[in-house]
């Protein structure tokens, strides 16, 4: 009879552990799922950086393309707020460093 109840027990759709009996009343989300309330509150209260990020990163990548502020061998763009020294990534650099044009 326990095992029934077991698999009727809902999960927290955050942390995903049972919702039991003491955890009642608990955050009924847009989807359906349920979660803890002390789970949902620390959700809502958690910064939303992730499409912040996103949107800065493309529009970063847009002026990168508008100024020219790639890299001149193999177009890789720079960070985020950063720029390429002479328009030369890292790895480009490091080629160029090891580049002996006597050798052949």
């Amino acid at each position: 009879m326990q095992e029934a109840t077991q698999s009727a027990m809902k999960k927290c759709a955050i942390c995903e552990q049972p919702i039991l009996p003491e955890h009642l009343p608990c955050a009924q989300l847009e989807n359906g799922e349920e979660a803890h309330l002390v789970c949902w509150k620390k959700n809502q209260s958690a910064p939303q950086t992730e499409p912040l990020t996103h949107e800065k990163q493309v529009a970063w990548e847009k002026l990168c393309e508008e100024k020219g502020w790639s890299c001149r061998i193999c177009g890789a763009l720079p960070d985020l707020g950063q720029q390429f020294e002479n328009n030369l990534c890292e790895d480009c650099k490091l080629s160029l460093g090891n580049y002996d044009p006597t050798v052949s």
